[in-house]
């Protein structure tokens, strides 16, 4: 959305929006995933009928609902080039672009990108067009378990959800280590490191736990004694990766929680992702 004339020079500029809902009837509209060059500047729609989760904005204003927001430059192989529909490859995601793989894991999301590239079972790159094409399935969101109990009206589905707005959080007393949050996915994946996204890191989020993976048969602990160091305790999301030796086939991954921060008794991750 670049700065064009019919923008700047209008009388009424508070009308513009580059997001906004005009019927009164219209709820849950979810706004994921994206990357977005506001050289306009415009403002996003912020009745809380939007909800804004993990975009990449070039410019212009962010939407202060987006608690995963990246800022900066995409770095697209040649933005803005296109002359049709037919002809959107400079939107790919260049080799060092941000945007790789750190999109949201939607459910149903039809598998495929703008042009057809296949998306990834996992966390896709952000943005209309796949870097790197997957397996192109369009299945249900991973559920998620936790032998920690549910605390403050949480729910482990908000886990595997596809937001970072929604939090899942253990009870405020009475919680121990180790605990075991698990994620089960509806079909086979390949998996080389698992993502936490977590806000307030540092005031109730994991610091110390083993990665398992489900072989078919067993629990098998991929990662020993991985640590967290959560950069800050702000309502901003920070994500953090947990490589494993090597990709590895299967239908579910487990946390084995070993230590938390428990600034408020409880401890706290909004989504678990994969790639």
């Amino acid at each position: 959305m670049p700065l064009t004339p019919f923008i700047a020079n209008n009388p009424d500029p508070a009308s513009f929006s580059l997001v906004k809902v005009w019927s009164s009837t219209v709820r849950g509209v979810r706004f994921r995933d994206n990357v977005i060059y506001d050289g306009a500047r415009l403002p996003y729609d912020g009745s809380g009928v939007v909800a804004y989760d993990r975009s990449l904005h070039e410019d212009g204003p962010v939407p202060p609902a987006d608690k995963a927001a990246l800022t900066g430059d995409a770095r697209l192989t040649a933005p803005g080039t296109a002359t049709s529909l037919d002809d959107l490859s400079g939107y790919l995601p260049a080799a060092d672009s941000p945007v790789l793989g750190r999109g949201l894991d939607i459910a149903h999301d039809g598998g495929r990108d703008a042009v057809g590239t296949a998306l990834p079972a996992g966390m896709p790159d952000l943005g209309g067009l796949q870097g790197t094409a997957g397996s192109g399935r369009d299945e249900a969101a991973p559920t998620a378990a936790t032998s920690f109990g549910d605390g403050r009206s949480t729910s482990p589905a908000a886990l595997t959800d596809g937001s970072d707005r929604a939090t899942w959080a253990s009870p405020d007393a009475g919680v121990s280590c180790p605990g075991t949050i698990t994620v089960t996915f509806p079909s086979p994946r390949t998996v080389s490191e698992v993502v936490l996204a977590t806000h307030h890191g540092q005031g109730q989020g994991i610091t110390r736990l083993d990665v398992q993976i489900w072989n078919g048969t067993a629990w098998t602990t991929r990662s020993t004694d991985a640590t967290i160091d959560w950069a800050s305790d702000s309502g901003s999301v920070e994500l953090a990766a947990l490589p494993l030796p090597a990709a590895v086939s299967t239908t579910g991954v487990r946390l084995v929680v070993k230590a938390a921060s428990h600034t408020w008794g409880n401890l706290s991750v909004n989504e678990i992702s994969t790639r």
